[in-house]
């Protein structure tokens, strides 16, 4: 039998992309709009408003339901979060209980993302043209 020692805290499971103007994510949970920090195809980042009720997770690994609104469309999909850790008023919490539709909107929405991102840096000069992407010479 072969074990693996697999670190928990290891949150780069996934491409996980930051909201800015042109990625708007909103998260709605127990009443109160959180602001994302960034989110995963497994797993989101959170905070609360300072004036939200007391934590929404009472024990470890409870569900919570919430919708996230994706995109500038705000499409709303429901899902159900489960809390990974909380440290200073950040929650980090797996995405559970998604519909196969919404899973697939929320990762065509990442590598939308993660493509726009690696074409940014491509531009930039911050990413090098390996290769097999060089442009063809005349």
């Amino acid at each position: 039998m072969i074990y693996v020692d697999y670190p928990s805290h290891n949150r780069r499971q996934a491409y996980r992309v930051t909201p800015d103007s042109d990625t708007p994510l909103d998260l709605r949970l127990c009443d109160s709009n959180a602001q994302v920090i960034d989110i995963s195809a497994n797993g989101v980042s959170f905070r609360l408003p300072a004036d939200a009720s007391p934590s929404p997770f009472a024990e470890p690994q409870q569900e919570i339901p919430a919708i996230l609104f994706l995109g500038k469309d705000h499409h709303p999909l429901p899902l159900s979060l489960a809390l990974v850790s909380e440290h200073d008023g950040e929650y980090r919490c797996r995405i559970i209980h998604f519909n196969i539709q919404g899973q697939k909107m929320l990762s065509r929405f990442i590598v939308q993302h993660q493509k726009a991102a690696i074409r940014a840096q491509r531009q930039s000069g911050q990413l090098p043209l390996t290769d097999a992407m060089e442009p063809l010479q005349d």
